[in-house]
């Protein structure tokens, strides 16, 4: 089911947005406690609490870039390293950690651009934080990446999993469910193909391109 453009936009927007309120209202906090009429130790506090903020707002804004934005956007290819980077500093506001195992050290921008939508759907998997890997296999031309949710209570919604396939959920997509959306519009573009594996202890996302030497 194709999805009109101005919703994705909106969409995208929605998350982006949700993602970022929670270090601007802890901000706004920070500021009203520093303009009232409070002790030395109020204030300290407030401080180390606008530290905190901006360096929260700070990774996710330089993620949601990343994943969204140009650095994945259009053909070439995107520095991998770069990216593990950024998504290192974004998770770790989080509860997941990143165990980044891969040594590619490039991929096509599509190639990344489904990369870093995976690793925020692998996030949505751990309600109670985990272990998200990512790793790289080359067979032949055959290049694939996994990335793998592993913890408590590991789940692939129902809505994610039809993203992936293109498919929109009953109640239609939400800021959450569009991100399989969009890694499926880039693999669907670029001759990609997607499969998700699950299991109790785990949900992997996987992402196959047959290079061209």
């Amino acid at each position: 089911m194709a999805i009109d453009n101005d919703m994705i936009i909106a969409l995208v927007a929605s998350r982006v947005c949700h993602d970022l309120a929670s270090p601007l209202q802890a901000l706004t906090t920070a500021l009203d406690v520093l303009e009232g009429d409070n002790g030395p130790e109020m204030h300290k506090s407030a401080v180390e609490l606008i530290r905190e903020s901006t360096l929260q707002a700070s990774a996710k804004v330089d993620f949601m870039r990343a994943t969204f934005g140009s650095l994945t956007a259009g053909n070439g290819e995107a520095n991998l390293i770069d990216l593990k980077n950024i998504a290192a500093k974004y998770i770790a506001t989080l509860k997941p950690d990143l165990v980044w195992q891969s040594s590619q050290e490039m991929a096509s921008r599509p190639l990344a651009r489904i990369i870093m939508n995976f690793i925020m759907i692998a996030i949505d998997c751990l309600p109670r934080g985990g272990e998200i890997f990512v790793n790289h296999t080359n067979q032949g031309d055959l290049l694939e990446f996994a990335i793998k949710a592993q913890g408590p209570r590991v789940v692939l919604k129902p809505a994610m999993r039809l993203g992936l396939q293109g498919l929109a959920p009953e109640e239609g997509y939400d800021g959450r469910s569009i991100q399989p959306y969009l890694a499926y519009l880039a693999a669907s573009k670029h001759q990609i193909e997607l499969a998700a594996r699950e299991d109790e202890q785990s949900v992997t996302l996987i992402a196959r391109l047959k290079e061209i030497n």
